[in-house]
This record gives structure tokens, sequence and C-alpha cells, in this order.
């Protein structure tokens, strides 16, 4: 199933409509982030900062839903004036954009353990996410990455949640809340039919193309992710 994403077009907002606190007053506005309110280049444009802000301090509720962590989600948000919640990680957590609080949290249940064990089974060994010791951390065999794994953990050189395992229990340990793999499609494929269905019929599927030249960087590969909201899972299956 193919998700499209469309830029997000701003209509220009007289600064004096916008005094007018009544309208904004009763509703919450959320956006996307990546290939909506980010520009290609995961920047935001100075219109739309100078839109939003000006929108916030009359009176608007705004904030973001994301995929990315609170770590990469303030990077490419920066200069935007937003003190709401913020729902990060496709929905795996809530947190306060000030004190960065969890104020919800959808960590996978037991059965996860039996879909990690079938990865593993096959040689997937993904990147997963986890809060160790109340500490958010990503953990990977560094043994076990693939080349794509690779890239996208070059993206991340430096960032303080890497945890660096050498064995399957050390990966599968803390609280886990979102998984990454990253493989060929062929290797991958399976189990994401497998998996799709299993735990509830609420599910949002989304295909979505990285670009390595045109996205900053980023993999140059399609990326599948799976949420299961109906048992509190999120597997981002990667290609």
């Amino acid at each position: 199933m193919i998700y499209h994403q469309f830029p997000c077009r701003l209509k220009k907002v007289s600064l004096s409509t916008v005094k007018r606190k009544d309208l904004f007053m009763k509703t919450l506005y959320v956006s996307d982030l990546d290939g909506t309110l980010l520009r290609k280049n995961e920047t935001l444009s100075p219109y739309t900062i100078k839109t939003i802000n000006a929108l916030t301090s009359s009176g608007l509720f705004f904030s973001y839903a994301t995929a990315r962590s609170l770590n990469t989600s303030k990077k490419v948000t920066e200069g935007l004036n937003t003190h709401f919640p913020l729902i990060i990680y496709n929905g795996a957590f809530v947190k306060d954009n000030v004190t960065e609080e969890i104020l919800i949290a959808n960590y996978f249940e037991d059965d996860i353990y039996e879909v990690l064990k079938d990865l593993f089974a096959h040689k997937i060994y993904p990147i997963i996410y986890s809060y160790q010791n109340d500490i958010e951390k990503f953990s990977y065999i560094p043994a076990k990455a693939t080349s794509g794994m690779k890239a996208f953990l070059n993206s991340r050189k430096g960032d303080k949640r890497t945890n660096i395992v050498t064995t399957e229990s050390e990966l599968m340990y803390g609280d886990l809340f979102y998984i990454t793999c990253i493989d060929k499609p062929e290797k991958l494929e399976p189990f994401y039919h497998k998996y799709k269905n299993k735990h509830t019929s609420r599910e949002n599927y989304r295909l979505k193309d990285f670009d390595h030249q045109k996205k900053s960087k980023h993999l140059q590969q399609q990326v599948e992710e799976h949420n299961v909201n109906g048992r509190k899972h999120r597997i981002p299956y990667m290609y």
C-alpha cells in the first residue's frame, strides 16, 4: 500500500486577522513533518516559521505528529514556537515539548519477543528502540548490520541514544517500543505479510521513498512501516 504525502501549502494570513483568538481556542491543529511541514531539505522555511509563530502567539493550538524521535524532531523544527505535547515515533509516545516528560507510552507487549526470535532465526537483526533504566536507547549489533543499516547509523553518529551490543539478549533488553529492520525487500517482505494482520484489524501501512541525493543524506531505499495500534506495536520495515 502506498501512502502519498503532499507538501503543505500555507495560505498567506494577515497578522491582523490572527489576533482573533476566539477562532482558534477550541481546535488543536496537528501537522506531519516530513513531506508536509518540512521542505525537501528537511528544514522549515522562514515563512513557515514566521506564520506558525504568529498564529500560536495569537492563541492557535499547534503541534505535530511524526515518525521521528524527539531528538531529530526538535533539530528540524528549530525556531518553531510550539509548547503543546508532541506525538513521536508514529504514536509510540506523546511527550511534553518543554520538559520532555512522557505523557503517553505505548510499549510492545510480551509477544514481540516471538517476533524478534523469528527475525533472528532468519538472520535479520533490527535496530531496537527501548527505555533502559529510564534512558532512551537504540541498540544494534554491529557485526550483524547490513549496508543499509550502516548508512542509517552513520547518519546518527554522535547520537546519545546509541547502544552497541553483541548478543541477541542484549539487543532485546529494556522496555521495547520501536523496531527498525533494514535489509533487501525480498528478505523482509515475507515477514511483513506474516505479521501485518496477526494482532489486530486496525493497521496503518506506509511506503515511503528516501532519495539519498535529494533528502539530505537519507537512505537510498524504500521504507515500509507497520503500525499495529490496537496491540501497541510499532514495527517499521525499512528496505
